[in-house]
């Protein structure tokens, strides 16, 4: 047949093939194909049946997205009831289900006994509300290949689903090196039994906002009490999606032996032993499950359960990524004794959190003396109430501030001050700030002489920004130098009226390409002299590029024009009104007034 050689098939495209996959599909048809999408039309409730498993065998690759009746992809029951066949092997490597709200069952009942999926190496599972598992229990366990496991916005209150059982379940995944948990507010455990969990490839390990899970558990929950409460998560403890219950019978005899030791000889109490040897466990129990660790997402909860469980430096020692989120106030306490335990950390995001300053002066010396100078990007997302990233008096030898090459600040509407003046950014190269609506200027001119390494600047929907760099009347006549800045971007800056409005002169020596969109109320781009003998052209809506003489002259001219479009074709009549636009847009007169005055001279 036509369609025996197709290897790659949307499903929607050929309504032929979606009526006989409902119905009877004969076993040539598609019997090469690798790569399946199957998107909006698909009407059926269920995906794969007993009447397309050879399909199902041989696909590599099966995408499903916005099926809004759909509830099983895999229907295992009807396969088993009808198919009497020796046990197979499928080729699915990628799986990727999105945007499916009815779907209940991925696989409807254990497959392990008709199909093997023990190829399957990505597993991408979104805003399927209504699924509460993803993997059974036994399927679990033959998951060998799998390296990324991503899942968003779901009804999961478990990975894995609850079955009768082992006491005691050990899950291994030895390729796995991506882990990512996302808006899952149901979600309690990786399995709802006693577990646990291996993954010694795992590289990168986000959760984000799945509020009843708890990431670590370094607590000794072996002498909890039944119901007892986490005054920490203010809920009956559970098992972590990490326990120390990965800690071996020797360690564990070890740690019990001692204890018995310490509390004859010295009459200390349970606590206070756990708590001095906690370190030792927790360090065994990273080098055991999660050696490889570069990328850590942490809620302001678990980073608490961290410091209370245990303290030793170097202990995420490969750790490149920190996210941290959901803290009620500054992280600056918790990266007194966090930060030493990651001397290799690049990277440093706080998003989500409710504190009004990030780096208080108050809190700098423990941390300032025993953290690494590593950090170079420093990224600042959703923080609604931030006013001030450094107080004004913060120290510039910090170590933040050394190596620091890279600052974003995205949706943090409440923003004042971008860079106190008191402070040197010397080795930023990349400044991005998006969606800061408090910001009226972003820098002083005693911080930009002091960007020198800056090469990319890019500002974005700051409503109130007037200029970027703000007017210093005193030092009028001085030179501003950004030598190596090459990419300037400015978009929906509606208030924005210049770069600078003073009479300082700047020079743009390594200036290649300025974008400029949605910025109506540019007049033009500095009130001084300004030099950028490399740019050529600049560019505006729809990728279009204008230039006439210099830099100047050209956000003049595009002034003008953006005036004549609101004032129709340049005749003498629309000259005058242009001449009544700039009067206004200059002395801040009434319309009436100024019209007048207009008229009589």
């Amino acid at each position: 047949m036509a369609f025996s050689e197709l290897e790659h098939l949307m499903l929607s495209e050929y309504p032929v093939i979606e009526d006989l996959w409902c119905g009877q599909l004969h076993l040539n048809v598609l019997c090469n194909l690798k790569s399946l999408v199957v998107r909006y039309t698909f009407g059926s409730y269920v995906l794969f049946s007993s009447n397309t498993l050879q399909v199902l065998v041989r696909l590599e690759e099966l995408t499903v997205q916005d099926c809004y009746s759909l509830e099983t992809v895999f229907d295992v029951q009807d396969i088993q009831s009808k198919e009497k066949l020796v046990k197979q092997i499928a080729e699915l490597k990628k799986l990727t289900l999105s945007r499916l709200p009815q779907l209940k069952h991925i696989w409807n009942e254990d497959p392990h006994e008709i199909i093997n999926f023990g190829k399957l190496e990505i597993v991408d599972v979104s805003e399927c509300q209504s699924l509460l598992n993803i993997f059974s229990l036994s399927l679990s366990k033959n998951l060998g290949h799998l390296e990324k496991l991503r899942i968003e916005s779901c009804g999961v209150e478990g990975i894995v689903a609850m079955e009768e059982g082992p006491m005691k379940i050990s899950f291994s995944f030895p390729r796995m090196n991506e882990l990512e948990l996302v808006d899952l507010t149901n979600l309690k455990s990786f399995y709802p039994g006693k577990h646990t969990l291996e993954c010694p490839s795992l590289k990168i390990l986000k959760v984000f906002q799945c509020e009843a899970l708890r990431m670590f558990s370094f607590n000794y929950s072996s002498f909890r009490e039944p119901g007892q409460v986490d005054k920490i998560y203010d809920m009956p403890f559970q098992q972590a999606l990490f326990s120390t219950e990965k800690v071996k019978p020797p360690v564990l005899i070890l740690v019990f032996v001692l204890f018995i030791i310490v509390e004859v000889k010295l009459k200390i109490t349970v606590s206070s032993f756990v708590q001095s040897s906690t370190y030792f466990v927790f360090e065994y129990f990273i080098f055991q499950v999660c050696p490889n660790l570069k990328d850590l997402a942490l809620y302001g909860k678990d980073a608490v359960e961290i410091l209370n469980g245990c303290y030793q430096e170097n202990l995420f020692q490969k750790v490149e990524i920190l996210h941290l989120q959901c803290f009620e106030e500054t992280p600056i306490t918790f990266l007194n004794g966090f930060l030493p335990m990651c001397p290799n950390l690049a990277t440093l995001e706080v998003r989500s959190s409710s504190f009004e300053t990030l780096f208080l002066t108050g809190e700098v010396d423990h941390l300032h003396s025993r953290s690494p100078k590593q950090i170079r990007d420093l990224r600042l997302l959703e923080l609604e109430q931030l006013k001030f990233i450094w107080q004004e008096d913060f120290p510039g030898d910090h170590f933040v501030l050394q190596d620091l090459e890279s600052l974003r600040i995205v949706n943090c509407p409440n923003l004042i001050t971008l860079i106190p003046s008191s402070l040197s950014l010397k080795n930023l190269t990349t400044l991005k700030v998006d969606n800061c609506k408090g910001l009226i200027h972003l820098i002083t001119t005693e911080t930009a002489k002091c960007l020198v390494q800056l090469t990319k600047l890019v500002i974005r929907n700051c409503e109130k920004m007037l200029d970027v760099v703000e007017v210093d009347q005193e030092k009028a006549e001085e030179e501003i130098i950004f030598e190596n800045l090459e990419i300037l971007k400015f978009s929906s800056l509606l208030s924005l009226r210049s770069f600078c409005n003073g009479k300082q002169a700047f020079i743009f020596p390594s200036l290649l390409r300025f974008v400029v969109e949605g910025c109506a109320q540019m007049k033009n781009f500095s009130s001084g002299f300004t030099i950028a003998p490399f740019l050529t052209a600049i560019e505006v809506e729809n990728k279009k590029k204008r230039w006439k003489d210099d830099l100047n002259t050209t956000i003049e001219q595009l002034s003008i024009e953006k005036v004549r479009k609101i004032f129709g074709s340049y005749s003498i009549y629309s000259a005058i009104n242009v001449m009544i636009f700039f009067y206004l847009s200059l002395i801040k007169l009434p319309r009436e007034t100024a019209y007048n005055n207009v008229w009589k001279s």
